[in-house]
């Protein structure tokens, strides 16, 4: 196609699924159509977004519907047509230490990495923590007295050395005092 070495456009994309049925992260291109049908308009966040999922491979990308493993919590997948990716995973009970398993991956080379997670930002959301394997990789506040309804934060995931595996976790340590509850909406993470 060739349309990676020019400015890309959501017509580019759209031609991409129409041609090809590559598979990457486990979905083909043919399924991130509904991505574009769906998409409120063609900001670079949303290309953006979708450039990533057609040509980056991560070390490890995990999003609402996938596997997770519930360690403690009622835990349930919900949508809001705000929000960037517009489905979302939720603590349903919005409780102090409720914890879910992301998944876990081998590095695939050794340099420092960073771990980036979509969610929303809201008076009800509590502080997260995310682990690997049983690392704390420090505590972010998602509370925010007006909502965003869509915010990409970011965590010092380590330097770590090829052929290592990490497990990825999240737990909902605590809330900001002005938080009315310990809620967490999250849509996607990946390690960079």
């Amino acid at each position: 196609m060739g349309f990676a070495t020019r400015g890309i456009t959501s017509t580019d994309i759209a031609d991409a699924i129409l041609e090809d049925g590559v598979k990457l992260y486990g979905e083909t291109l043919n399924d991130l159509s509904s991505d574009i049908a769906n998409a409120k308009d063609d900001t670079l966040n949303n290309l953006e977004y979708l450039r990533k999922r057609l040509y980056k491979i991560y070390p490890f990308y995990w999003n609402y519907h996938c596997w997770y493993g519930v360690i403690a919590g009622t835990w349930s997948i919900s949508q809001n047509t705000n929000h960037a990716r517009y489905f979302y995973l939720q603590n349903a009970g919005g409780a102090a230490n409720d914890e879910i398993a992301l998944g876990m991956f081998i590095v695939p080379s050794t340099k420092t990495y960073t771990l980036y997670f979509t969610t929303i930002k809201h008076s009800s959301c509590g502080r997260v923590t995310f682990y690997r394997n049983n690392t704390s990789l420090g505590e972010t506040d998602l509370y925010s007295s007006a909502t965003q309804d869509t915010y990409v934060g970011s965590v010092g995931f380590g330097s770590l050395t090829a052929g290592d595996r990490y497990s990825i976790r999240l737990k909902i340590t605590s809330k900001n005092a002005n938080a009315s509850d310990y809620r967490i909406y999250i849509s996607e993470v990946y390690v960079e």
